[in-house]
């Protein structure tokens, strides 16, 4: 589904540029799961970013099915990414005055007024994260597994074809990441979603099919 070849990064520094990444290089199918390990400062969320179209990356090119990804433009980039794409990221990013549910919502608003087939789906999500009884709650009337709970659903609602997710677990404890964990495995079954996952968590990171380690700016098995 998606090709990253030689991928490379740099920021202009004195001297020599800074290479963050230096040729990076992978496939990744339809409903496979991909975790990328490394180092702090290793480049793993500016490779997603790179992946996200959310930067641009110096050389190389990433081929999402037919499409190359680095020679959108803003706008067909911004589509993309509302279509095609879901974020999770450490942090859950929800708005503070909405509800679960009304958070759950949120990306369906840049395509013009949320349906009820919108509605629906996010109880759906809500209900396949258990969260179903939450629905109208606020952020701060829920854990801290509750609110990335709700992140995750959030990210599910335009049905994307790959989930990226930065350190989903960053801020949750042990048994919280590995619920985390099954429901990321849950969904890539139910929803055939693809994912890429950055984490430093060697636990959770196993819980997936492949695994990765980025050091240097390149990629080792």
């Amino acid at each position: 589904m998606i090709e990253v070849r030689d991928i490379t990064k740099e920021y202009p520094a004195p001297g020599e540029p800074l290479r963050v990444l230096r040729g990076v290089s992978f496939d990744l199918s339809e409903g496979e799961s991909l975790v990328v390990m490394g180092p702090s400062g290793s480049g793993k969320s500016t490779l997603l970013n790179i992946i996200g179209t959310l930067d641009s990356p110096t050389s190389g090119s990433i081929l999402f099915e037919s499409l190359r990804l680095q020679d959108l433009a803003a706008d067909d980039a911004a589509a993309f990414r509302n279509e095609s794409l879901g974020f999770v990221f450490q942090d859950h990013h929800l708005l503070p005055q909405c509800t679960a549910v009304e958070n759950v919502l949120l990306p369906c608003l840049a395509g013009g007024p949320v349906t009820s087939e919108n509605e629906n789906r996010a109880q759906e999500l809500l209900d396949k994260v258990g969260l179903a009884d939450r629905s109208n709650h606020f952020p701060s009337e829920l854990s801290g597994g509750e609110r990335q709970r709700v992140a995750i659903a959030r990210s599910m609602i335009r049905r994307p074809r790959l989930l990226l997710c930065d350190e989903p677990t960053g801020n949750l404890d042990a048994k919280r990441s590995e619920k985390i964990g099954k429901l990321f495995i849950r969904l890539r079954d139910e929803e055939n979603v693809a994912l890429i996952v950055v984490t430093h968590n060697a636990e959770f990171g196993a819980m997936f099919d492949r695994c990765v380690t980025l050091s240097e700016g390149t990629l080792h098995d």
